[in-house]
């Protein structure tokens, strides 16, 4: 039996082999009932991978709800701070963070 870790690995290999192919004519991405959700890939640099899924450890949480539930946080902190429009009326643009973009516009 494979330890879970070398399977993980594998199948991030096989993820990273085959990124910039189509995927299958048939394919929808949505599971049943959970048409309300979206399935988004994000690269993340490895050491600070590695540093997440030992988080996701100690907590005793699965990585992809501790993954998500950061991101909807910083979403329900970024809503509670409404990003300033520029004084010439252009729509703000990325520069950066968050916190900067806030700063810079």
């Amino acid at each position: 039996m494979i330890a879970i870790e070398d399977q993980i690995e594998k199948i991030q290999d096989e993820s990273e082999a085959t990124r910039d192919e189509s995927y299958p004519p048939d394919t929808t991405g949505e599971r049943p009932g959970r048409s309300r959700w979206v399935v988004q890939s994000v690269r993340l640099p490895t050491d600070e991978f590695a540093e997440i899924e030992e988080l996701a450890r100690a907590a005793d949480v699965p990585l992809s709800a501790l993954i998500r539930g950061w991101v909807l946080a910083g979403l329900a902190e970024d809503r509670m701070q409404p990003w300033p429009m520029p004084s010439d009326g252009s729509p703000p643009t990325w520069t950066g963070s968050v916190d900067s973009q806030r700063a810079n516009t």
